[in-house]
């Protein structure tokens, strides 16, 4: 982008820091096929900015879930492997974003896609 003000991590950071949710970044990656490859070796999970036909791009064996209730069009996803048990911060994060009274089981996360229409 030109500028950096509307990078996809900082629209990440304003909302995180709205919601109160304290994060740590262990690495970074501006390619999306390595980014893929990071969560595949379990290396915790990624935030995306999706752009139109990344669908076809991905792995079958990890799973989109979609942050599109807290961006605008050009939305975010968080990406696991669909054979990965989530551990209770991330359950807990989830929480966050989707609010305490709305928890996806285990099983709804590994069956459910959510991707924008």
């Amino acid at each position: 982008p030109k500028n950096l003000k509307y990078t996809a991590r900082k629209k990440l950071e304003e909302k995180f820091e709205k919601l109160g949710v304290e994060y740590r970044i262990a690495m970074e990656s501006s390619n999306f096929a390595l980014t893929a490859e990071y969560v595949t070796i379990g290396l915790g999970i990624s935030f995306l900015m999706a752009t139109q036909g990344l669908q076809a791009k991905i792995p079958k064996y990890l799973k989109f879930i979609s942050l599109n209730q807290f961006f605008k069009p050009d939305y975010g996803v968080w990406v696991i492997r669909k054979d990965k048990l989530l551990t209770s911060y991330e359950k807990g994060f989830l929480a966050i974003l989707y609010g305490e009274n709305h928890r996806h089981s285990e099983t709804e996360f590994k069956l459910r896609t959510f991707l924008p229409d």
